[in-house]
């Protein structure tokens, strides 16, 4: 058979392949919907996994406020305004979770893990850069999704021995593609298959057990309330928790704004040593270098020795003469190459000196680790850290070598030596030299 052939023999077992797959998703979507059993209470389910249910197992964000708030309702956390605005308010540690869910626990671990004495601010919830925001959210999400599975409202579309099946049975229209343009398209073409099955299978589907009709008409009453659109969260009672699925929901902007998880302000930080309080974060070019003291009064020494050679060569061309005893140079060019020796000279000289300063001269900074940054792109963008020693609330955010950062997460006492001059960071290290140290309980 000519290439053409199989091509069009090829591109025939592909779409019907296709179109197999997508009637099997339909009715694999159809018939968890069409199941009999028990239906789930909705009084005993979390706000997130109502919000995912609602969503056809998609989640909206807003789930991880909820959570939150539905902490506060259920009594194992404690919400007080401190302040005008949603975000003035303090998260208190008031008693324990029964037995929480996996998503429950990141939440609780993110309050427990930088309380102070079993409390912070709202706003202190928002923790990491973007990429470690996103990771936190994709974990939760993962974590949410794993409930629901575990509780019988979500199943993959296609189990595993389905998968596997139509996997193999992707392998015809790969072969027919063979003859027709060889092996390094038929090849990516299964694997592309195979992709799209586990993608497409795994894709979880609402049970009739959770009974998405009943949360739709919920999250549609709640949007129809007025109430919820501007309620803070600090407005939570204990055992109100439609207020936590008014927030899953999407009903409450105001407070799902208002509770945020990330990712934090990059010129500013909470400290709690000697009360949470919120310090600024500044950042200088003249404050901070990797470049370490030895190095550079070996640069600035090279340097040096480069600009006093060609300065003692410029200088004697300056004595030169012709055969007619005009000088060899003109003045004006003289002037200039002087000028430009200079230039490279005394930069070296000051680099040189502070270099050699800053061998035998080191700070010592002990105090809270506010921020952590560690860099995720090594040789273009440093690792970053910044310690509040109490003393005002300007704190500056240091270049450091990411290898330092090890073991080290914000809100311990640490020890930090620097160079004088340079800001060069030589180490740092938990207070007592030893074990992690931490301000938060």
């Amino acid at each position: 058979m000519a290439e053409a052939g199989w091509a069009v023999v090829a591109g025939v077992l592909l779409l019907g392949w296709l179109a197999g797959l997508a009637a099997a998703l339909g009715r694999a979507r159809r018939r968890a919907a069409r199941g009999r059993g028990e239906r789930a209470d909705p009084g005993t389910l979390a706000p997130a996994l109502g919000s995912l249910i609602a969503g056809g197992g998609r989640l909206r964000g807003t789930e991880a406020a909820a959570t939150l708030l539905d902490l506060v309702a259920r009594g194992v956390l404690g919400l007080t305004s401190t302040g005008p605005g949603p975000s003035a308010a303090l998260v208190t540690v008031v008693g324990e979770a029964s037995g929480p869910a996996g998503f429950e626990r990141l939440v609780l671990e993110r309050v427990t893990g930088y309380a102070q004495r079993g409390s912070l601010p709202l706003a202190a919830l928002a923790r990491g850069g973007p990429q470690q925001h996103a990771e936190w959210e994709r974990e939760f999400a993962q974590a949410v999704r794993e409930a629901g599975r575990a509780q019988g409202l979500l199943v993959d579309r296609l189990d595993r021995a389905a998968r596997l099946r139509w996997t193999a049975l992707a392998v015809p229209f790969a072969a027919a593609g063979w003859p027709a343009r060889g092996p390094w398209a038929a090849g990516p073409a299964f694997l592309l298959a195979a992709a799209l099955v586990a993608y497409a299978g795994r894709r979880p589907v609402v049970t009739a057990r959770a009974d998405r009709a009943r949360w739709r008409a919920l999250g549609a009453q709640l949007r129809g309330e007025a109430g919820w659109a501007v309620r803070e969260p600090a407005g939570v009672a204990a055992g109100e928790r439609r207020f936590a699925h008014a927030v899953a929901q999407g009903a409450a902007p105001v407070a799902a704004r208002a509770v945020s998880f990330g990712p934090e302000h990059h010129r500013r930080a909470w400290a709690a040593h000697g009360g949470w309080h919120e310090v600024r974060l500044h950042r200088s070019r003249w404050r901070g270098t990797l470049l370490a003291p030895v190095r550079a009064a070996w640069a600035g020494g090279l340097g040096c020795l480069a600009g006093a050679g060609a300065l003692a060569v410029l200088g004697y061309t300056a004595v030169l003469r012709d055969g007619a005893g005009q000088p060899f140079l003109p003045r004006s060019v003289l002037l200039l190459y002087g000028a430009a020796l200079l230039a490279v000279f005394l930069p070296s000289l000051v680099c040189c000196l502070v270099g050699l300063h800053d061998l035998g001269h080191r700070r010592v900074v002990t105090g809270e680790l506010v921020r952590v940054h560690r860099s995720t792109r090594e040789g273009k963008e440093p690792s970053l850290l910044a310690v509040n020693s109490g003393h005002g609330r300007a704190v500056w955010l240091l270049p450091v070598r990411t290898a330092l950062l090890d073991g080290l997460t914000e809100g311990q006492s640490v020890r930090l030596v620097r160079s004088h001059w340079l800001w060069f960071v030589h180490q740092v290290e938990p207070s007592d030299g030893g074990a992690q140290v931490s301000l938060r309980p």
